[in-house]
Order: structure tokens, then sequence, then C-alpha cells
């Protein structure tokens, strides 16, 4: 008598994306968006101070200039995304988000929210997010393992780890913190 045995068809996956190439693109994704206008800028740019008295246009422009300290002035890259790299910079972008949801990061993501709400933070980016913004920069290991407190090597290796977490995003392989139970908690707290 001969035994049938039942065998499950999968669906074909996906390949892959490489690590390599999923870490590119958040560079680049990064690059791109920090290439675009900002909101802020596309906002007045697009006459909401036409009804104001030329006076206070002057006001307002010395006014944002005084309190603009040289450190918030960053020089744009002068480049007109094209539609292939925009599209592919929100994609990219969403891993990076991504980033402050993994277990390791949500304590510190939730920090962060706190203090970017407060004003205490000019960001709400977690340190993993902070780290990949800087390289996508050109800063180098060294420069930004001073500013954590590491050494270039373990700067590197911490690199390796958000480039591997990356690929898990990119891949949907990763798992993330459990966000409701994380926000049950909050509402608590808040209500305590």
């Amino acid at each position: 008598m001969k035994l049938r045995t039942y065998v499950p068809t999968l669906p074909p996956r996906t390949p892959y994306i490489s690590e390599a190439e999923v870490f590119s693109r958040t560079l680049t994704a990064i690059r791109t968006l920090k290439a675009m206008p900002d909101r802020e800028r596309r906002f007045l740019a697009s006459g909401t101070k036409a009804a104001w008295p030329a006076t206070l246009v002057e006001w307002s422009d010395l006014l944002a200039q005084a309190e603009q300290t040289p450190d918030d002035v960053e020089p744009r890259e002068k480049i007109n995304p094209k539609r292939s790299e925009i599209s592919d910079a929100l994609v990219a972008g969403e891993w990076f988000a991504k980033l402050a949801l993994l277990p390791e990061n949500i304590e510190e993501f939730e920090q962060c929210i706190e203090a970017y709400r407060t004003g205490m933070a000019k960001t709400p980016q977690v340190r993993d997010q902070k780290i990949v913004t800087l390289y996508s920069q050109g800063w180098s290991l060294k420069l930004i393992g001073q500013r954590f407190g590491w050494n270039e090597n373990q700067c590197e290796r911490r690199l390796f780890e958000i480039a591997r977490n990356l690929w898990r995003i990119g891949n949907k392989t990763a798992r993330y913190a459990d966000l409701y139970r994380i926000q049950k908690l909050s509402r608590e707290r808040v209500s305590a």
C-alpha cells in the first residue's frame, strides 16, 4: 500500500533585497529628502504672505533669520530629485522611520518624542536614526563615534548592526515593539 503525503505548496516569495542595497537606498533617501524644500518654505512660497504689509514681511524674515543659530544653517544640496528618486525615498524613508519601532529602540523613541514635544530636542530621532543620518551626510565613523562617546571600531560595529536591522525591515522580517501595549501604558501614565 502506497502512502500519500500532503506537501503544501507555498506561493513564490519575492527575492530578498541585499543588505548593501537596502543601506544604500536608505542613505540616498535621506539625502533626497534633505535636498527637497521644507514644508514651511513651500507654504510660505505659496503666497501666504501676499496679503501682509511689506514691513511685516520684512520683519518676519528678519526675525526668522535672527532665530536661526549658526548650527541650524545647513548647506543644502542643489539637486532636483527625479520622480523615481522621490518614490524610492518614500519607501526607504519608511524603513528608516521603522528603526525607532524596533524593541531595542522603543523606550528611547518614547523619550525622544516627549523631548521633541516639549521643545527640549530638535528632532524625535533615536540614536540609530541619528547615526545613519550623520553617515549619509558624509560624517566619518571617527566623528560619529566621538559624538556618541565611542571609538571608531565601536561606531563601525553599531553601523553594521543598524544596516542589518534596516535589511530586516526592508525584507519584512523585522520584529517590532508591541505598539498597542506601549500606547496603553502611556495613557495610564498620563492619566495617573
